[in-house]
């Protein structure tokens, strides 16, 4: 039985040694400059398979585009043609206004990028973790996942990240379901924390730090608050006001 264990443990440590591994580098491809008269293909994108979202974060400007523009969503179709036009790309990160998981053609999509050998890196609100087909998703698709937590009071977390009925608690048992079936083998995507940071929430870093020991996450990313508004549009000023 001992022995069992400290197998078990062995082979813990080393998937997660690789999982690192492979963040730095990727990381390192995303940095790395070639000089060239010739501007090569992209192998890393940023593409939006969304603007459905079930949350109203203060720091997203979602909320001021027209109400028809909240109805996209990236179509199975759509991402066919991207892929036809990029036969480097290595790695795509799906980002953007909406909750990825929001798509209702998610599953689809993502087996088009395995289908390539893309890595794909996903940033969740983490409200629909607590569902088994999303982790499902994600053990069997998703290579790296980063889940946004900018507070780790429960009162503040629902003021900067409005969710319904979901807030820190869900997104915390959720975190840690996909972590724990993440261990038992089921995958070994890259689980991470990212954190928005502002004035309303910089005291905050420290606390969660201690949480993402606590749930052994693989990294923690920081990221400060932009205006995506440009000077003139409605709304404008107000965000500029929260971001300086």
């Amino acid at each position: 039985m001992a022995t069992t264990s400290a197998i078990n443990r062995f082979l813990l440590f080393t998937r997660g040694a690789l999982r690192k591994a492979e963040k730095v580098l990727h990381f390192f491809q995303l940095t790395r400059y070639k000089a060239s008269l010739v501007v090569p293909a992209p192998t890393h994108v940023e593409v939006e398979s969304t603007k459905r979202c079930n949350a109203t974060c203060g720091t997203c400007t979602r909320g001021k585009l027209d109400s028809e523009d909240l109805k996209n969503d990236l179509s199975p179709e759509t991402l066919t043609k991207i892929l036809a036009t990029l036969p480097d790309l290595k790695s795509l990160r799906l980002v953007g206004f909406g909750e990825t998981f929001l798509n209702p053609n998610i599953e689809n999509l993502l087996q088009q990028l395995k289908k390539r050998s893309i890595r794909v890196w996903i940033i969740t609100n983490g409200s629909l973790l607590l569902d088994e087909r999303i982790r499902n998703l994600i053990h069997e698709y998703v290579d790296d996942i980063a889940i946004s937590i900018d507070s780790t009071d429960p009162e503040e977390f629902a003021r900067l990240r409005p969710m319904g009925k979901i807030g820190l608690a869900e997104v915390i048992d959720g975190a840690r379901l996909l972590i724990n079936e993440r261990n038992a083998g089921r995958s070994n995507a890259t689980i991470g924390i990212s954190t928005t940071v502002t004035h309303e929430n910089y005291h905050s870093l420290p606390a969660i730090g201690s949480l993402s020991i606590d749930l052994d996450v693989d990294y923690v990313g920081i990221a400060f608050v932009e205006n995506w508004m440009m000077m003139g549009d409605p709304g404008h000023q107000a965000t500029s006001d929260i971001v300086n």
